[in-house]
């Protein structure tokens, strides 16, 4: 059996697309044809996730702003800005001026009570969004 070719007459086949779609009879699919519809027993692999949040998390650090201030704010924020960056993908996060701005100036109440105030927060609720913004202020992972 001829893995090269297999893999070739697939792709040729079911044909790439980077998004969830409708298959022809209506089943939630990805990528190769990949069946990821619960109603039909599909799911992603976990092997498949993993590799999918190492690959993203590698993305972020390439395409993540060069912030003067980045190193000063230790690795705990940092971690909270990248998941944020994760969640909510960079440009988003740029919106957050003021938060971003209290953190470059070492206010890391404010970064915080910003992050608390913003629809973000309202959307992910309160353990999460309380957990982010206690490190924020704090500087420890929780």
């Amino acid at each position: 059996m001829n893995l090269e070719q297999i893999k070739q007459d697939l792709r040729k086949h079911e044909g790439w697309v980077p998004w969830a779609y409708r298959d022809s009879l209506g089943y939630l699919t990805i990528g190769y044809g990949f069946l990821v519809d619960p109603t039909r027993g599909g799911s992603m692999p976990r092997e498949v996730g993993e590799f999918w949040l190492n690959f993203e998390l590698q993305e972020l650090e390439k395409s993540r702003p060069q912030w003067p201030w980045w190193p000063t704010i230790g690795d705990a924020r940092q971690q909270v800005l990248t998941c944020l960056m994760y969640n909510m993908g960079v440009d988003k996060l740029l919106t957050f001026k003021n938060m971003l701005a209290f953190l470059a100036g070492g206010n890391y109440t404010a970064a915080a009570d910003e992050l608390k105030n913003s629809a973000w927060y309202r959307q992910v609720g309160v353990d999460r969004g309380d957990l982010y913004c206690k490190i924020l202020q704090s500087g420890e992972w929780a």
